[in-house]
């Protein structure tokens, strides 16, 4: 996506039907050295018994670059949904991490009156004035140091298979005795949502750090009460 890049995306999962929205490989940001924003927003509306899944690869800001995401879903009775937001603080191999001017994704999910459901909002700012002379660099410290996210957003019923497979799997401990995924390139939290679904957060080294934890999410929707296809392993 280019400076001034404004995709606009309008989703409807009909009644007991099934959706898959990816991006195809990594979305990659370049920069704007125009003062300019790239944005994104996606509104989808997932009707009753129906099921709907956004998200995959990454999003990459390169260096100079400025991207905003909106992204707002209504959800109807016995609808269910997965969002997955993955991002990459940039070009890491090419020493670019955390080169990016801005990064902003803001999510609103809620019912057919407008009741909120989830509400979720994340904001990285670049270095604050001149790198020499005040050298905090607001998104680098945010992260603590990791340089990938990964958020997954799930609401409906059936939610309860998909959070014991990744509790489950959390748990195995490592070499150290700890959970395999507290060893210091990744550390991931999971909660329930008020017994409407849950979230999954996950910080990373990488992409390898967090790439495992997507294709145990996609194995699992895989299954036929879900999916009934892995996109993951389809991908490559």
């Amino acid at each position: 996506m280019l400076e001034g890049d404004d995709y606009r995306f309008d989703l409807e999962c009909r009644e007991n039907s099934s959706l898959m929205f990816a991006p195809q490989a990594n979305t990659r940001i370049f920069p704007c050295p125009g003062g300019g924003v790239t944005r994104q927003s996606v509104r989808g509306t997932v009707y009753a018994n129906g099921l709907a899944v956004c998200g995959g690869d990454p999003v990459v800001p390169y260096g100079g670059s400025r991207f905003a995401q909106t992204q707002h879903w209504v959800l109807h009775a016995g609808a269910r949904l997965i969002l997955v937001d993955w991002m990459i603080a940039g070009r890491l191999d090419r020493g670019e991490g955390f080169a990016f001017a801005s990064y902003e994704n803001n999510l609103r999910v809620e019912d057919p009156q407008g009741r909120p459901l989830l509400c979720d909002s994340l904001r990285l700012v670049g270095m604050d004035g001149d790198e020499e002379k005040n050298p905090v660099h607001w998104a680098r410290t945010g992260m603590g140091g990791f340089a990938s996210l990964l958020t997954v957003h799930v609401l409906g019923p059936g939610w309860e298979s998909l959070h014991a497979a990744a509790e489950r799997w959390l748990k195995v401990p490592g070499a150290n005795g700890r959970p395999q995924w507290m060893d210091g390139t990744r550390q991931v939290g999971l909660g329930v949502r008020e017994g409407r679904g849950f979230s999954l957060r996950a910080l990373g080294a990488d992409r390898g750090a967090l790439e495992p934890l997507a294709g145990l999410l996609f194995a699992e929707l895989a299954r036929p009460e879900w999916l009934g296809f892995d996109f993951w392993s389809r991908k490559y």
